[in-house]
């Protein structure tokens, strides 16, 4: 390896939340939240704001049966604290930085969490097409939805 270049691990996680992305393929297609029982009559918290930065701001809500909510404490689900573990395994330094600019802001999460808390410069949020990234998208837009993501992750690992 030549003298002043990085010796680089990825480490790409496709899918946090197995639970959610298994009920959302057979059942409600826009779940988006976790499948643990968290009322007697609700399910699910938003693992992306389940993170200690901010935790329970704004637009991430306390309410069980919300879209957006942030759990009953910061890191409360099995898979945001797999996620925090992650962090002291193996010595891996994650890469990450702020998407507020580009998107509206959300409170509790990933990001947050990476850049205040744990001090890491840079943080990305990859998301798919459509106006939240978790749209259905039409058969048509899968493949090129596919090809753009491929090319974005391409293009960041040249960078990097």
């Amino acid at each position: 390896m030549p003298s002043g270049t990085l010796d680089w691990k990825r480490h790409i996680i496709p899918v946090l939340n197995p639970d959610g992305y298994e009920y959302s393929l057979h059942k409600d297609r826009l779940w988006k939240k976790n499948r643990r029982q968290v009322s007697d009559f609700c399910y699910g918290v938003d693992l992306n704001r389940n993170f200690d930065y901010n935790w329970g701001k704004q637009d991430s809500t306390r309410s069980e049966c919300s879209n957006t909510f942030c759990g009953p404490a910061p890191f409360s689900e099995a898979e945001t604290q797999a996620f925090k573990a992650m962090r002291s395994f193996d010595n891996m330094q994650f890469l990450s930085g702020d998407i507020h600019a580009l998107r509206k802001v959300g409170y509790g999460m990933a990001m947050d969490w990476m850049y205040f808390v744990k001090k890491i410069t840079h943080s990305y949020i990859l998301e798919t097409r459509g106006e939240h990234g978790f749209d259905i998208l039409g058969v048509k837009e899968i493949l090129p939805a596919a090809k753009e993501i491929r090319m974005g992750i391409m293009k960041f690992s040249e960078l990097m």
